[in-house]
């Protein structure tokens, strides 16, 4: 649907228009899986999207661990992604200063559980040892010029993340360390971390644009869920595992794109 309004009354103010559900351009939607031994990644629903109703959704899952037999050196990296994409023309009235608002409501729940083990060298000073786990969810627009093949950007990207990460990296025996977390808490030598809750996405992508130009509006909801055990030269003490996931379908969850507006 198309609303007209009026922008504030002046000489040279341009129409505000509001475009809702239906949409019309093309509507994309894709999923990845990476998975190594010991660990397993699955999409349990595919990423889906209509610009009829301008509703989409997907969910994604992932679980990983060091393999006990694993030794020297170990590779076990577990990832998903969806996303929903709408690349809709847009078409000016006039050329001049333009913003573009866009509306995104996403609704999801996601979470990580992570279990670390020590860092074990071996007889070499020079080894690494990465193991973490991260979930979450993101949006992204941009209004994309065909005819002189110019990108502009969004004033602001959105995310909703919950993530563990635990690095060591030696050289000659020089060692740093990284232990970040991002939302969430330990217990014990097991970190957990949740997000649930509906998100109001708006993002504004202004510039001067020519009216007689071909514009294209690039807007996406994207999520992932990871595990990943990665060693150089070395082992853990034990046996790390982890796990992801992310719903944005089924219930109540979902990503809707309300509206967009010229103004």
């Amino acid at each position: 649907m198309l609303f007209a309004g009026l922008a504030p009354s002046g000489f040279g103010a341009a129409p505000s228009r509001l475009i809702t559900a239906p949409f019309h351009g093309a509507a994309k939607h894709a999923d990845t899986l990476a998975t190594t031994s010991c660990g397993f990644a699955a999409i349990p629903l595919g990423a889906t999207f209509s610009l009829n109703t301008g509703a989409g959704g997907f969910r994604d899952r992932a679980f990983g661990k060091a393999c006990p037999s694993m030794t020297g050196s170990i590779d076990v990296e577990e990832l998903t992604t969806s996303t929903l994409e709408a690349v809709i023309p847009i078409h000016l009235h006039s050329s001049g200063s333009h913003s573009i608002l866009v509306r995104w409501t996403v609704i999801a729940q996601g979470g990580v559980r992570a279990t670390f083990a020590n860092c074990q060298p071996g007889s070499s000073t020079t080894y690494t040892c990465s193991r973490g786990a991260d979930a979450g969810v993101d949006s992204y627009s941009v209004l994309y010029d065909a005819t002189t093949g110019v990108t502009l950007q969004p004033n602001k990207a959105w995310v909703e993340e919950v993530a563990a990460g635990n690095d060591t990296n030696c050289q000659a025996g020089t060692c740093s360390y990284y232990n970040g977390t991002f939302g969430g808490h330990y217990s014990g030598s097991t970190y957990y971390a949740n997000f649930s809750g509906t998100f109001l996405w708006n993002a504004y992508v202004n510039g001067t644009l020519n009216r007689n130009d071909s514009y294209r509006l690039v807007t996406y909801v994207s999520g992932f869920a990871e595990v990943w055990f990665v060693t150089s030269s070395a082992g853990f003490t034990g046996t790390p595992s982890g796990a992801a996931w992310l719903n944005l379908a089924g219930g109540w969850h979902g990503a809707v794109l309300n509206s967009f507006s010229v103004s």
